[in-house]
């Protein structure tokens, strides 16, 4: 019995060893036996594809998940489920990864594909422009096909085609239709491999419809009227023609023509309708209309008094504007209450009157047009004693050796005023100009010191006033800063090295375009560096220029500035360059020096005949130097234009 149990235990055992064993293999067999889809490698975008699976082996049941991966998503396209299928429409392009997922109790397993989604091959044609003589633009655009693309753009009219542009790369042209109807445009692309597609598109052509504008201009009688025409679409040349309508009947102004403007003038008041008729090639024709109310403007005068002495003129003058047609004028006054008549109406806008009486006087003008139309208008005038005679003197401020203007001004007494003007220098008094009409006189200063500028007005009743003022007449301060400059380098040497400065204020200098390109060695001769350093340093070297050589500085600067004076007679001023020749036996004291200028220096002032002039380089030094005017061994002089 025990023995029998013990077979029976064994064989259970055993029994289940092999159920066991055969799970195990039936889950490691558990494979994806195939993964299809109803189409090739590639695939034209837009299109259904079905995807089919089948798997075997594995534990129970068996269920299936689509998913494809694009542009680095992944999307789900049907999730677990026990159907072995699966469709999707291929709405983008791009190279599309797909999967199939297959999973049993124990185990997931997966397949995948790769397609490439191309778009279709076809072509698209866009149209602008709608009107017959309107540019019409054509544009292609293709998508699919093979290698580079050639287009082909042709049209159907009236039964017949035409080649617009024959097969080329270019995807644009324009069309300018003569004719209206209709036109098929179309465009036929071909690939590399030579398959065409094509596209059309039909469009209406018409003459674009006729349309008139008009505007019109003025509202015055007296004032041109200006009608203006504007058209759009037609055909062809447009004529316009040009009428009005007032109190019921129509006028033609200018019958058709080109003409697009018309200027013309109207002599009734009332309401106008204006109307411009335009007409094209095709006869049609397109009006517009526009309305103005002319009438006269309105009439307005205006009055002015000058003068306001008894015994003296009172100019009445009167202005009018608007109206019709020429107009008149009466002027009155009123004094004490009592009104007297000073020109019964005249074409005459302007009269003279002389008051007797001191007070109150009420102008008035009284203006009537063409039509008899008047307005009048007033001023009032206060009438006074004349005053006492008085004069004013205003002299210019200025400088020695520079023109200055002297101007008095008399007012009161019985006018018709004459002028007499004298000035005071040291204890001497001067006479500028005996009694005269004329109320300014003009003076050059040659020294420095107080001026007394005095003027004596008298009027025609031999009543004589006298006014005055004083001036203290001086050197133009920019000179003297020039030649203080100057008197700072005195006795700078090239024994010492202390001209260095000198020469190093040149050199920083950023020169002008007329300037020699030259630095300044310190073993130069340095004559006009340290004049043209003077003027540097002073603020004013854009009057002098700049130059490290006498003559081109003449030559190339002083004389193209207009600043060069070389006359004998000429007196010179503090802070003018003198040049000299440097040798008198070359020079003719008779006559002017001709030589090259070998020297130059900065003049310091003027005493009678004596120049004192201060020098660089003059025996190796600065200097001071006296010189005479006139001296056989001046060149000239460099007389720049200081400021004020």
């Amino acid at each position: 019995m025990q023995r029998h149990i013990k077979k029976i235990i064994s064989f259970i055992v055993c029994l289940m060893m092999i159920v066991g064993l055969s799970q195990d293999v039936e889950a490691a067999s558990l494979k994806i036996r195939s993964f299809s889809i109803n189409c090739g490698t590639t695939v034209t975008q837009g299109k259904k594809i079905t995807l089919k699976t089948s798997a075997s082996g594995g534990s129970g049941k068996k269920q299936y998940k689509f998913m494809y991966k694009l542009n680095g998503k992944t999307y789900t396209i049907k999730k677990y489920s026990s159907s072995k299928t699966a469709s999707l429409k291929l709405t983008k392009t791009g190279t599309y990864t797909l999967y199939v997922y297959t999973k049993d109790k124990r185990k997931t397993i997966k397949k995948q594909k790769t397609i490439k989604v191309v778009a279709p091959y076809k072509v698209s044609l866009k149209t602008s422009g709608k009107y017959v003589n309107d540019t019409i633009q054509l544009s292609a655009s293709s998508t699919g096909g093979k290698g580079t693309k050639q287009y082909k753009f042709t049209y159907k009219y009236n039964g017949k085609t035409y080649t617009i542009k024959n097969y080329s790369k270019t995807k644009k042209v324009s069309f300018k239709p003569k004719k209206t109807g209709k036109y098929q445009f179309i465009v036929q692309c071909k690939d590399s491999k030579k398959k065409v597609v094509s596209q059309s598109k039909t469009l209406n052509l018409q003459y674009p419809q006729l349309k008139v504008s008009l505007k019109a201009t003025g509202k015055y009688l007296t004032s041109p009227i200006q009608l203006s025409a504007s058209s759009t679409g037609g055909k062809g040349t447009k004529k316009y023609k040009y009428t009005y309508k007032y109190k019921g009947k129509t006028y033609t102004l200018k019958d058709y023509s080109t003409n697009k403007k018309i200027v013309f003038h109207l002599s009734n008041e009332g309401e106008y309708q204006f109307i411009v008729q335009c007409k094209d090639e095709q006869k049609k024709v397109a009006t517009k209309s526009v309305k103005l109310r002319l009438q006269y403007p309105e009439l307005k005068v205006s009055i002015h008094a000058t003068g306001k002495y008894v015994h003296n003129p009172v100019q009445l003058k009167a202005d009018a504007t608007g109206g019709s047609g020429e107009k008149e004028y009466k002027f009155v006054y009123q004094y004490n209450k009592q009104k007297y008549t000073l020109k019964d109406f005249s074409k005459n806008q302007m009269i003279s009157f002389e008051p007797e009486n001191i007070g109150e006087y009420q102008f008035f003008v009284e203006c009537r047009d063409s039509r008899k139309k008047s307005v009048l208008q007033s001023t009032k005038l206060i009438v006074e004693r004349v005053p006492t005679l008085q004069v004013a003197l205003d002299v210019s401020d200025q400088y020695v050796r520079e023109k200055m203007n002297i101007k008095a001004e008399a007012t009161g007494g019985e006018g018709d005023y004459q002028y007499c003007f004298v000035y005071r220098l040291n204890g001497e008094e001067i006479l500028l100009q005996d009694y005269s009409e004329k109320d300014q006189v003009s003076l050059t200063p040659n020294k420095v010191g107080e001026y007394e500028f005095i003027v004596k007005c008298k009027d025609k009743e031999g009543i004589i006033v006298t006014s005055s003022i004083t001036r203290e007449i001086i050197v133009n301060p920019a000179r003297t800063k020039v030649i203080e400059v100057a008197k700072s380098w005195l006795g700078c040497n090239e024994k010492d090295g202390s001209h260095k400065k000198i020469i190093d204020v040149y050199n920083h200098y950023k020169h002008s375009s007329e300037t020699v390109n030259y630095k300044v060695k310190y073993t130069d001769a340095w004559c006009d560096t340290f004049v043209s350093a003077c003027f540097i340093k002073a603020g004013y070297a854009s009057i002098s220029g700049t130059e490290c050589g006498c003559q081109r500085h003449i030559d190339n600067v002083l004389k193209k500035k207009g600043a060069w004076q070389e006359s004998d007679d000429y007196v010179p001023q503090t802070g003018d360059m003198i040049f000299y020749h440097g040798n008198t036996q070359k020079c003719d004291s008779t006559k002017d020096c001709k030589h090259n200028s070998h020297h130059v220096g900065l003049v310091v002032n003027v005493e009678g005949k004596n120049i004192k002039v201060i020098e660089g380089n003059y025996s190796d030094s600065v200097k001071y130097r006296t010189i005479q005017i006139g001296d056989a061994r001046i060149r000239g002089y460099g007389v720049p234009k200081y400021p004020h």
